[in-house]
C-alpha cells in the first residue's frame, strides 16, 4: 500500500473527528454544557478521536492509535445517545442540533477507525461507502414510493372509514416496496433467481420460532430499561388512530403476514442487505442493513419527545438485527417475513386488547 492510500483513511477520520469536535460547540442540552462548551464530554472525546487520527495520518504505524481514535469517536456517539435518553431532554427546548449531528459523526468516525485498524485502503473505504450509500438510497426510495402509493389510495378513498383506508393504504405501501425491489432487479440486470423465496425448511422453522422469541425478548428488555429510566414510549401512528377505531388493529393482524412482513423484508433484507454483501463482510452487511431499516422507520415513530423517539429507534435496531441475522443464516426471505409478520400480528392483537379493555 503506497503512502497516499495509507493516509487516506485516517485523513477521512481526521475530518470527521474535527466535525465531531465542532458539534460540541453547537446546542446540546444543559446536562453536558460547561461554560462556553455546549458539550464538554463531546469536545473531550472529539479531541481524543482527532489525536488518534492525526497520529495515523502523519505517519504513526502503531494501530493502537486507531483504537484511540475509535474510542474517541465512539465516545462522541455514546455521549450524544446518553444525552438524548436523559430526562432533561424532555424539558425546555429538548435536544439541540449538536446532538444528532454528533451521534451520526461519531458512528461514522467509529467505522473509519475500524477500517483503519483493519488496514483498509482508499479503494476499500470508498467501496464500502458506495455500497452503504446505495443501500440507504434503495431504502429511502422504497419509503418514498410506498408513501406515494399509499397517499394515492387515501386520495381515492377519502371517506371509506379508518379500517378500509388504512388497510388499503398499507397494501399499497407494500406494493410500492415490491415495485422498488423489482426496479432494483431491472436496474442491476439481475434475474428473478436473485430473490430468495422458498418454503421454509425444518431449520427455517426453528429460526422462525427462535427469531420471534428473540424479538420479544429484546422488546421486554428495552421496555424494562426505558421504564426504569422514566422514558415514555413513542407510539406508531396507527396505534394513535386505533384509539378511536380499535378494530383497525384486528384488520392488521392478517395484513402483517400477507403484506407488511413480506413487503418490508423483501426490500430490506433480500434487496438492501443482499446488495451490501458485495461491499461488506456478511456480519457488517447485517449491521449496516439494520441501520438502514431503523432509519427509514423514523417518520412512523416521530410523534414523541426526543428520548422516546431515540429509545424506540434503538429498540427497533435490536429487533431488526434479529431479522437480518435470520435472513443471513437461512438465505430465505420467507423466514424473516414470517418472523416479522408474527411479531407485528401479536403486537397488534395485544394493542387491541389493551385499548378495548381500557388498559391503554
Amino acid at each position: 500500500m503506497n503512502g497516499r492510500n495509507r493516509e487516506f483513511v485516517p485523513a477521512v477520520g481526521f475530518v470527521l473527528a474535527g466535525l465531531s469536535l465542532g458539534s460540541g460547540l453547537l446546542p446540546w442540552t444543559n446536562l453536558v454544557a460547561v461554560g462556553p462548551l455546549e458539550s464538554a464530554p463531546g469536545v473531550i472525546f472529539g479531541l481524543v478521536a482527532l489525536l488518534g487520527f492525526a497520529a495515523r495520518r502523519y505517519g504513526a504505524t502503531d494501530r493502537r492509535f486507531s483504537v484511540l481514535a475509535g474510542i474517541g469517536a465512539g465516545g462522541v456517539a455514546v455521549t450524544a445517545g446518553v444525552t438524548t435518553l436523559h430526562p432533561s431532554a424532555m424539558t425546555g427546548s429538548g435536544v439541540g442540533l449538536g446532538v444528532p449531528l454528533a451521534f451520526v459523526l461519531g458512528l461514522l468516525g467509529l467505522g473509519v477507525a475500524t477500517a483503519d485498524y483493519l488496514g483498509q485502503d482508499r479503494r476499500a473505504l470508498l467501496r464500502r461507502g458506495q455500497y452503504a450509500t446505495a443501500g440507504l438510497f434503495i431504502g429511502v426510495t422504497g419509503l418514498l414510493v410506498g408513501f406515494l402509493f399509499s397517499t394515492a389510495v387515501f386520495l381515492l378513498l377519502p371517506n371509506s372509514g379508518t379500517i378500509a383506508t388504512n388497510g388499503a393504504g398499507t397494501v399499497a405501501f407494500s406494493v410500492g416496496l415490491a415495485v422498488v425491489a423489482v426496479g432494483y432487479l431491472l436496474w442491476t440486470d439481475r434475474s428473478w433467481g436473485f430473490l430468495d423465496i422458498a418454503a421454509p425448511s425444518r431449520r427455517g422453522w426453528l429460526y422462525m420460532i427462535g427469531g420471534t422469541a428473540s424479538m420479544f425478548a429484546i422488546l421486554a428488555l428495552t421496555g424494562a430499561i426505558t421504564a426504569f429510566l422514566g422514558i415514555p414510549s413513542a407510539e406508531h401512528g396507527l396505534v394513535e388512530q386505533a384509539r378511536d377505531a380499535p378494530l383497525v388493529l384486528l384488520a392488521f393482524v392478517p395484513l402483517s403476514f400477507l403484506v407488511i412482513g413480506p413487503g418490508e423484508e423483501l426490500l430490506s433484507r433480500n434487496i438492501v442487505q443482499k446488495h451490501l454483501y458485495d461491499g461488506f463482510s456478511r456480519p457488517a452487511a447485517v449491521v449496516v442493513g439494520t441501520a438502514v431499516f431503523a432509519a427509514i422507520h423514523l417518520p412512523a415513530y416521530a410523534t414523541g419527545p426526543p428520548p422516546a423517539v431515540f429509545a424506540t429507534l434503538l429498540q427497533l435496531f435490536g429487533i431488526s438485527l434479529v431479522l437480518g441475522i435470520v435472513y443471513e443464516r437461512t438465505e430465505n426471505v420467507v423466514v424473516p417475513a414470517l418472523v416479522h409478520g408474527t411479531y407485528n400480528a401479536i403486537q397488534f392483537a395485544v394493542a387491541y386488547v389493551a385499548i378495548t379493555s381500557g388498559m391503554f
